[in-house]
């Protein structure tokens, strides 16, 4: 299984007039395609490539990290573009739970992306960051809409 997927990831709850971005390589930053008080969503493409021993891994500008540990870092304020913030913070969304059977179910469902959905705001009230944990059961198939 080797290809382009699309993938979705909503921050809810973002605080709000603090910029937020995705990391692409080392110094770049996708926009979010949708925002508002609820939630900022961002919508890409990862290529699954077939690697060692046969396993799948996942690329794109979009995902940092080494083959067994592979992740998208959302970023926040001055490591967002906006130098003037209080905030200089990331949040790291792991890739790792993503298994064959979840891309193959992607595949086989038309007009579907693997979506993904974490917490906006961290327990001490910023924005969150470190390894984050994903709501609703992690990364799912949904219909291509937003939910």
């Amino acid at each position: 299984m080797e290809g382009a997927l699309p993938f979705r990831l909503v921050v809810e709850h973002p605080l709000p007039e603090v910029r937020l971005r995705i990391q692409r390589g080392h110094d770049e930053l996708l926009a979010p395609s949708h925002e508002d008080a609820e939630a900022t969503v961002f919508e890409f493409t990862l290529r699954v490539v077939t690697g060692r021993e046969g396993t799948l891994v996942l690329r794109g500008p979009e995902v940092q990290g080494g083959q067994s540990d592979r992740f998208v870092y959302v970023n926040w304020g001055v490591r967002a573009g906006d130098k003037e913030s209080r905030w200089d913070r990331r949040a790291k969304v792991s890739l790792r739970d993503l298994t064959s059977s979840v891309l193959q179910e992607l595949l086989q469902t038309p007009g579907a992306v693997i979506e993904a959905r974490i917490e906006g705001t961290g327990d001490d009230g910023g924005p969150a960051c470190a390894s984050v944990e994903m709501l609703g059961g992690g990364w799912r198939v949904v219909r291509g809409e937003r939910s």
